[in-house]
Parts: structure tokens; C-alpha cells; sequence
């Protein structure tokens, strides 16, 4: 019996031609799905992309090559397949059967097969064939970048097609810039809200749609309307959840403010007199001495009063009308001081409560007004301010991109500097994702600008077509259909206009009809959103969010259109 290991280099020429037949194999699979995506592409189904494309080969390639290249190879049919290809005349084949204790015959039987497969080089007997896998998966690439050119080529288009053509892809860069402002931030990357996902998705969606340049203006204003209102609602809620979480915050500073008063034995104090503002309390505190010292003195005239008419009662010789009079008095001077001394008391009482809340807030001024403390409560109160402008939406947080993120940072480093204080940790925590949520509904409201912007300047361009107006380029004349030429004329004609004494006389004028055009009319209302986009117009200049090289073209853009 000859030795299986003769058979290893041959065995691994075979695996080697496997693997390549198989990989090819799947390419040819990969290119049939590559046809059917590029004339997905070429109808404006669900756009080509070579990177994913390429994805799809390699995996195809892979799963191909395992199910040709892996399978068990036996020597038997190694053996055989040599003598076929070889001509041996079943020489291995026969010793590869013959047991090796056969005697004399299999020892002559193996050593005539190892003669004749010395000689043979596994390169020679398998070589590397053209088969019609691989022919499959080179003609299915080619058709694909046939059908992609085809698809995406000029040669066909006129120069207005071309003008706007150029005009949308300008714009689908501007917007590949504005996805990555947007979503490539830190925060953003980081966020896992299926909303804001979703809002990259649909926005890298339109960036794909206009440098393809297969939109229709309708579906391009309409689109961009969308997304911009989905950015617009989706700050809102990023808002509200800041609020919820500054809200939260403010719940766990209640329980640590109860906690230190409790401690001091001033737990009924009035709390919502303790978190007034030092003017604010003092006012309060002013008021309310200022009703108590009323009182009393009400309560010590209507006495002296009282006083007096019971004098005048206990004086001899007065008739019994007088006396009536006199007691009916001493009864609603009496009526009415009791209720003054209730009074009195009341304000005592509300004075006295102050006082215990001016306790309350110098026991709570010792440990909450240290420098880091106070930093906490300033980025609370801006960005519960910024939260609610986001939830509102009426105008631009104040609050701009570098300022939330040096505040996070801030906070992030007070987190580190409190790893021993829980409860000030919590409410650090909860700022901090008060915050994150504020960073993303501000890039939301910057999505929702960016759309604007580029509504006015330029998005929402026409894909070319005879009966609309190509508005995101400058074609050298706005195509209004089929154009039909008026019978004008111009003519010069005299009429009498007002003169001063020193030019008396006619001055010559002209009437003038002139040539014209008819057609359709755009079918793009910029008035029915102009308005708002002007507004964040305004906003973004005001905050610098425009890039300097910018900012003169879009004032001179809106200013042109108030006019």
C-alpha cells in the first residue's frame, strides 16, 4: 500500500482549488444580489454603496469557500483522480485498496505507484481553470458598474440638469457636514435614544437623496419640513426630560436641606421661606415685622379706645339713651379689637416662624454657600433655564454648545471630588443627565436651524425637469415650462409731469410693453415657512453658530427677502 502522505501535496493543491471555486461561487451569488441593488439604485429604491456592496462579496466569498474547501478529502478517490489525470492506469488507485501486508505483490505494487507519482507536480496535474463561476462573478460586477454608470451619468443630462445636478450635491455635502456636527459629538455618540437614531437615520436618508439628485422639489421641501419638525419636537422632549431630572435634583437637595435642619432641631421650618433669595427673604421678613408692629398698634388704640368709652359709661348723670349709645359702642369696639388682637397674634406668630426660617438658613448658608457648592447651584438654575427655552421652542437656548460642555466637565470633576458625600453625588448625577439631555436637544434645535438655512439657501432643490423651477442653482434663468412669448412693444411717449418754476415745461417719459413670458409657476411657497427660518436665522447670527465666511451671505439673503 503506498504511503498516504504522498498524497498531502496533491491533497492540499485540491483543497486550494476548492476554496478558490467556492469563493468564486459566491461572488457570482453576491453579483446577482449586486444586479438587483444597482437597479434598486437606478430606480431610487434603496441606494448602491460599494462599501456595503463590498461587505456583501466578502461574505459571500467566505461562506462559499467553507462549503466547497472544508470538506473531507478521502486518498482513495485522491488516488484516482491522479490516475485519470495522470494516465497511470489505476496504478495508485489499486495500491492505495491493496493492504500493506499483501506480501511481495503490494510491496511491487507500491513501490511501482510511488515511481510514477514522484514525478508528478500537483501545480501541472491540477491546474487553475477559467469555470463558468468564475466567468459569472466577473460578469456580474461588470453589468453592476455598467448599470451604476448608466444610472449616474452626465452625458445625457443638459446644462440646466447638470447646473442643478452640481447645485444638489453641493447641498449634500453641506448636509453630510451638518449630520456630522450633529450626531459625531461625543454625547450623541454615546446616547442610545431611538428617537435621535432615527433622526440620524432619516437625515443621512435625504443626504443620500440629494447627492443622488433624484428628488422632486415637492418631496425635497416636504422631507426637510419633516425632519426639521421631528427635530424641532424631539428638543422639546429633551427639554422635558431635563426638567424632570432638575426637578429630581431638587428633590434630593430638599432630603439633604430636611436632613442638616433635623440635625439642628429646626425641622418646622417653613422650607419654602428658606430657599427664598437673600433680597427675596428680607422683603418678606421687612413685610412681616412691618404687619406685626400695625397690629400691635391697632390692638393699643382700639384699647385705649375701649378704655375711654367705659370711662365715659361709669360718669354720673347720663340719661339712658346715652348709656345705650355708650354700651352699643364699648360692644363693637370690643367685637373689633378681639378680632385686632387675633390679628396680632397671627403676625406674632408668622414674625416668629420667619425668624425660625432665618435660623434654618443660617444653619443651611454655613455648609451649602463654600464656593463649589454655590458653582453647583448657578449651572442648576441655567440649566433649568435652558430647558425650559427648549420645551417652550420659542427661541435659541442661551446655552450654547461649549458652555454645556464646560459645565459637564464641571460637574464631572465635583462628582470626583464628592465620591464620600451620596447625597450630593445623586444630585450631581441627576444634573449631569439634566445636562446630556440638554446637549442633545440643543443639537436637535441645531438640525432643526441647519434645515432652515438650507430651505432658504438652497435645499430643497428640484431634481431637473421641464415643468419646475430650479431653485438651488443658478441656471441664468428660472424655467417656467413651455415658454410662450408676449406681443410687447416700447415706445416713447410724452406726458405732462410737475415741474418747479425754474424747469417749466414737458419732460419726455416712457410707457413701456414689454416683451414677456408665460408659463407655470413655481409650485415651492417659500412664504409658508420663511418666517420661523428667519427667525433662527437671526438666533444663530445673534449666537455665532454661523461660520464667519457665512454669516454676511445669509444677512444679505434675508434682508433681500423682507424687501
Amino acid at each position: 500500500m503506498i504511503a498516504t502522505k504522498q498524497f498531502q501535496p496533491f491533497k492540499r493543491r485540491i483543497k486550494f482549488l476548492l476554496f478558490v471555486e467556492g469563493a468564486f461561487a459566491g461572488l457570482a451569488v453576491a453579483s446577482v444580489i449586486g444586479i438587483v441593488w444597482a437597479v434598486l439604485d437606478w430606480r431610487g429604491v434603496y441606494y448602491f454603496e460599494w462599501s456595503q456592496f463590498g461587505i456583501v462579496l466578502t461574505v459571500c466569498a467566505l461562506i462559499g469557500a467553507a462549503i466547497r474547501g472544508l470538506r473531507r478529502i478521502d486518498d482513495v478517490a485522491v488516488a484516482r483522480s491522479i490516475d485519470r489525470r495522470a494516465d497511470l492506469k489505476d496504478r495508485l488507485g489499486t495500491s492505495a485498496e491493496v493492504p500493506g501486508d499483501e506480501g511481495l505483490f503490494g510491496q511491487l505494487l507500491a513501490e511501482d505507484a510511488t515511481a510514477h507519482l514522484g514525478g508528478l507536480k500537483p501545480s501541472s496535474l491540477y491546474p487553475l481553470r477559467l469555470k463558468r463561476f468564475h466567468l459569472l462573478a466577473v460578469v456580474g460586477i461588470c453589468a453592476i458598474a455598467v448599470i451604476l454608470f448608466f444610472a449616474n451619468s452626465k452625458m445625457f443630462l443638459s446644462k440646466e440638469d447638470l447646473a442643478a445636478k452640481a447645485a444638489m450635491s453641493k447641498e449634500a455635502k453641506r448636509l453630510e457636514e451638518l449630520r456630522k456636527a450633529i450626531f459625531d459629538d461625543d454625547t450623541n455618540k454615546q446616547s442610545t435614544n431611538p428617537e435621535l437614531m432615527a433622526l440620524q437615520k432619516d437625515l443621512q436618508k435625504l443626504q443620500k437623496d440629494y447627492d443622488k439628485a433624484r428628488l422632486d422639489p415637492k418631496e425635497a421641501m416636504t422631507r426637510a419640513e419633516e425632519l426639521s419638525k421631528k427635530a424641532d419636537e424631539l428638543e422639546k422632549k429633551m427639554g422635558e426630560q431635563s426638567l424632570e431630572r432638575i426637578d429630581q435634583a431638587d428633590t434630593v437637595k430638599d432630603k439633604m436641606m430636611q436632613a442638616e435642619l433635623q440635625k439642628a432641631g429646626l425641622e418646622k421650618a417653613n422650607m419654602s421661606d428658606v430657599k427664598l433669595s437673600d433680597q427675596e427673604f428680607q422683603k418678606k421678613m421687612d413685610a412681616a415685622a412691618q404687619h406685626k408692629s400695625d397690629a400691635e398698634k391697632k390692638v393699643d388704640e382700639l384699647q385705649k379706645k375701649l378704655d375711654s368709652l367705659k370711662a365715659q359709661l361709669n360718669k354720673p348723670g347720663l340719661d339712658e339713651k346715652a348709656k345705650h349709645d355708650l354700651e352699643n359702642q364699648i360692644n363693637a369696639t370690643q367685637k373689633e379689637l378681639d378680632e385686632a388682637m387675633k390679628a396680632a397674634q397671627q403676625a406674632q406668630k408668622d414674625y416668629a416662624n420667619l425668624q425660625l426660617s432665618q435660623q434654618a438658613r443660617d444653619v443651611l448658608s454655613k455648609i451649602f454657600n463654600d464656593p463649589m457648592w454655590k458653582e453647583i447651584q448657578e449651572a442648576a438654575a441655567k440649566l433649568r433655564q435652558n430647558a425650559e427655552q427648549q420645551t417652550h421652542g420659542a427661541s435659541r437656548p442661551k446655552l450654547s454648545k461649549a458652555e454645556l460642555e464646560e459645565m459637564r466637565k464641571k460637574i464631572e470633576e465635583l462628582l470626583k471630588q464628592l465620591a464620600d458625600d451620596d447625597a450630593r453625588k445623586e444630585y450631581l448625577q441627576k444634573l449631569l443627565e439634566a445636562l446630556k439631555n440638554g446637549q442633545m436637544g440643543g443639537q436637535c434645535n441645531g438640525l432643526c436651524l441647519g434645515l432652515g438655512l438650507g430651505l432658504g439657501l438652497g435645499m430643497g432643490g428640484p431634481a431637473p425637469g421641464p415643468d419646475n423651477d430650479v431653485m438651488i442653482a443658478d441656471t441664468g434663468h428660472v424655467n417656467l415650462g413651455k415658454a410662450e412669448q408676449g406681443k410687447g412693444s416700447a415706445k416713447p411717449i410724452f406726458a405732462p409731469t410737475e415741474r418747479d418754476d425754474t424747469r417749466p415745461g414737458l419732460e419726455m417719459t416712457y410707457e413701456i410693453k414689454a416683451p414677456t413670458f408665460k408659463g407655470t409657476k413655481s409650485s415651492v411657497p417659500y412664504q409658508n415657512v420663511l418666517p420661523t427660518y428667519t427667525k433662527k436665522a437671526e438666533s444663530a447670527l445673534s449666537q455665532n453658530e454661523i461660520p464667519k465666511q457665512y454669516q454676511t451671505r445669509v444677512k444679505r439673503y434675508f434682508e433681500s427677502l423682507k424687501k
